[in-house]
């Protein structure tokens, strides 16, 4: 396929292309081209204005839209922080309409879903974001179904839950857990670790992509996860295990503990879409783990 992607320096749009530039042919759109990005594909600086997108579409068979604002700082969390989430989802469909381009994947997120929606969390229920950010990936689907329903669009949004990647901003959880077990170095977790999350390999992410493409007469939102949670305690445990740290786990309470729990029912995405993970846990961290071995 002559594809289009979205956000394609992220954390996704990475994995995506690395599995599958040998076999598509992949515009990669960025809003500033580095020069370390991955050279198998054709990289595209864009402000993802409406007349920008019009001009990269046309002769593409689908599109895959990754790009979007992530979590900003505490002190800078409001709803102005998520805008471009809105914006150019609607600029990215409005130029597909305008270019008969009607397969497109959107990368939506967990963070739709709160805990006032039951456990497991499943697409056919109200959701009810807690947060700026799962408000915005919440609108942007809203519009996604008008653009199918008005203008036969087929946008098939993905609700991923927490990606499991080494390549995570420093500072986050999991690139902490990485960083400090490469360097043999005691893990600090606050409260219990008790707190249960469900993760998913970025690897199994990307396949998901693929298999929702392969569906291009398909409309509506998909959960995508692996159905399973674990503590962080448990994660933390099972990092230091796979790279051979051997420090301690310090249990801290000078911070308050998250113990939020996130399970989604991943079932309709296996049976309209054919997609099931090819990893868990244990052999996602192996395989970061390998890749970590092969670059030092």
């Amino acid at each position: 396929m002559n594809l289009v992607v979205t956000g394609a320096s992220g954390l996704i749009g990475n994995a995506f292309i690395k599995l599958y530039s040998d076999t598509h042919k992949i515009t990669a759109l960025t809003r500033s081209v580095q020069p370390d990005l991955d050279a198998s594909v054709t990289w595209v600086e864009t402000n993802y204005t409406f007349d920008s997108l019009c001009e990269i579409l046309p002769d593409k068979d689908a599109v895959i839209h990754m790009a979007g604002m992530r979590f900003p700082p505490l002190d800078q969390d409001n709803f102005n922080h998520y805008l471009d989430n809105i914006t150019i989802s609607d600029n990215i469909f409005k130029a597909c309409v305008h270019t008969g381009v009607r397969n497109i994947v959107c990368a939506s997120s967990r963070s739709v879903y709160s805990e006032a929606n039951e456990l497991p969390w499943k697409e056919a229920e109200a959701a009810v974001p807690a947060s700026f950010y799962g408000a915005s990936k919440l609108a942007m689907e809203a519009i996604a179904s008008i653009y199918s329903k008005k203008h036969g669009l087929n946008v098939k949004c993905l609700r991923i839950a927490q990606i499991l990647s080494s390549d995570e901003q420093k500072g986050y959880l999991l690139r902490t857990l990485f960083d400090k077990a490469k360097a043999g170095e005691a893990q600090n977790i606050y409260g219990t670790g008790e707190g249960r999350r469900e993760y998913i390999y970025v690897k199994d992410v990307a396949r998901a992509f693929m298999c929702a493409l392969q569906f291009g007469e398909k409309s509506g939102v998909y959960n995508i996860g692996v159905g399973k949670t674990i503590s962080i305690s448990e994660l933390a445990e099972l990092i230091n295990k796979m790279f051979g740290n051997l420090s301690p786990i310090n249990f801290l309470t000078d911070k308050p503990e998250d113990l939020s729990k996130s399970l989604m029912d991943c079932s309709k995405a296996g049976k309209e879409l054919g997609f099931k993970v090819d990893y868990d846990m244990a052999s996602a961290i192996g395989d970061i783990f390998g890749d970590w071995m092969c670059n030092i």
